[in-house]
C-alpha cells in the first residue's frame, strides 16, 4: 500500500507539472519541435520570457536562464535541458531544478538531459552552441538601444578564446581589472575599443577581432572600432583614460589541480552513501546499474542513473551532488544529469577506455 500511496503521489506531481506546462504560452514553441533547434528563456520573477533570436549567447545576470537543445542523436530528436543561474543567485537557488525547468521537463515526458550551469564555471557543452558566449552584469534593460544611445553605460569585457570559440565577459570598468595575458573590450555603445595585453598572443588578438565584430553586428547604425596594444601606449590614453582606478576582486576561477572520479551513490545498506570507485582512469565498466554513480570530470560532474537504482537514490541524486562538489571545494562546477538509456556524446567521451 505505502508503495502504491508513493508512486501515486509522484505521478499526481509529474501530471500536475504537466498541466502547468500546458498553460504557460511561453512553453509554445517547444510543441512543435520536429527539428535540431535552439530555444532560450529568461525567468523573470513568475514570468517566463522567451529570448530572441538575435540575442542569442548574451546572458544577463540577473535572471535564471532556460535553454533547449534538440539535437538528432541516433536518428531520433533528443533534448538537453540546461539552466543557467548568476553567479550571485546560487546561494539562494535550491540543489534541484527549478520549478519551471521541470514544467518544460514534463511537457517533453522528462525524456531530457538537465545541465545545471552556474555563472563563471559553465561547460564546453552550452558554451559550445554559439560563436560568441557573452555574460554582462545587470539586466536586459541596460542594454544598447539604438533609439538612444546615450543612455548606454560603458561595458569592459574580458575576452577569452577556447578552440574556435570566444568568451566575453564583463568586469569592472578600472584599469585594476586589466591584465598583460588577456585582451580586453572597451563598449562605449557606439565604438568597441580593443586591448591587447603585451603578453596574449597574436591569435587571441585575431580571434579576439572576430568575435567582437560578431558581438558588434547585433547592433544598427553607424559604429567603430579602434584597436591599441599595451606596450604601444602612453601611461595616458585614450583606452585607460575611460577607466577607473577603483580596486577589484579576482573573478571566480575553478580549481587548476584535478582528477577525474568515479563514485557511486547507494541505500544499500539503509542509508544514503557516497561510496568512492576508482580516480584518475575510469572505465565505463565501472558503472553500477543498480546505484546512482558519479563521474567527476574537469568539465563537470556527471550523475549517471543506473536502471534499477532506488527512488531514495534517485530523489538524492541532485542534493548529493552538491554536497560533494562542496566538499571537493568545486562547489560551482557543472551537474550534468542523465538516466540509463539517455544518449550524451559527451558523456560517452569522458571514460579512459572510449573508442
Amino acid at each position: 500500500m505505502s508503495a502504491f500511496f508513493q508512486r501515486s503521489t509522484s505521478e499526481k506531481l509529474e501530471n500536475d507539472r504537466g498541466e502547468q506546462a500546458l498553460l504557460e504560452p511561453a512553453w509554445n514553441p517547444v510543441k512543435s519541435i520536429n527539428k535540431e533547434e535552439l530555444l532560450i528563456w529568461r525567468i523573470e520573477g513568475s514570468e517566463v520570457k522567451q529570448v530572441e533570436d538575435s540575442e542569442y549567447g548574451i546572458f544577463f545576470d540577473d535572471a535564471i536562464y532556460i535553454l533547449l537543445k534538440a539535437a538528432n542523436k541516433q536518428r531520433k530528436i533528443c533534448y538537453d535541458l540546461h539552466f543557467w543561474i548568476p553567479h550571485s543567485m546560487v546561494k539562494y537557488i535550491a540543489a534541484e531544478p527549478p520549478a519551471k525547468v521541470m514544467e518544460l521537463s514534463a511537457l517533453l515526458h522528462d525524456r531530457v538531459i538537465y545541465h545545471k550551469e552556474i555563472e563563471y564555471f559553465e561547460s564546453s557543452i552550452v558554451k559550445h552552441y554559439f560563436k560568441t558566449f557573452i555574460v554582462l552584469h545587470d539586466g536586459v534593460d541596460t542594454a544598447f538601444n539604438e533609439n538612444d544611445p546615450r543612455a548606454y553605460k560603458p561595458r569592459l569585457l574580458l575576452f577569452k578564446l577556447n578552440r574556435s570559440r570566444g568568451e566575453l565577459r564583463q568586469v569592472p570598468a578600472s584599469k585594476k581589472a586589466l591584465n598583460s595575458h588577456c585582451v580586453f573590450v572597451l563598449d562605449t555603445g557606439r565604438e568597441m575599443l580593443q586591448w591587447n595585453g603585451s603578453s596574449c598572443s597574436d591569435e587571441e588578438r585575431s580571434a579576439a577581432s572576430k568575435h567582437i565584430n560578431n558581438f558588434l553586428g547585433r547592433r544598427k547604425g553607424k559604429l567603430i572600432r579602434e584597436f591599441y596594444d599595451e606596450e604601444d601606449l602612453l601611461s595616458f590614453n585614450p583606452f585607460t583614460s575611460l577607466l577607473s582606478d577603483e580596486p577589484v576582486d579576482p573573478l571566480p576561477n575553478p580549481p587548476k589541480a584535478f582528477e577525474k572520479a568515479l563514485l557511486r551513490l547507494s541505500d544499500d545498506s539503509g542509508a544514503l552513501k557516497l561510496i568512492p570507485v576508482c580516480r584518475g582512469r575510469i572505465s565505463h565498466a565501472g558503472l553500477e546499474p543498480t546505484d546512482v554513480n558519479f563521474v567527476d570530470t574537469i568539465d563537470g560532474l556527471f550523475i549517471y542513473v543506473g536502471p534499477t537504482a532506488s527512488k531514495r537514490e534517485r530523489e538524492g541524486a541532485w542534493s548529493e551532488a552538491r554536497k560533494y562538489l562542496s566538499n571537493m571545494q568545486r562547489p560551482y562546477m557543472s551537474v550534468h544529469f542523465l538516466k540509463a538509456g539517455q544518449k550524451s556524446y559527451e558523456f560517452d567521451e569522458i571514460w579512459d577506455d572510449y573508442e
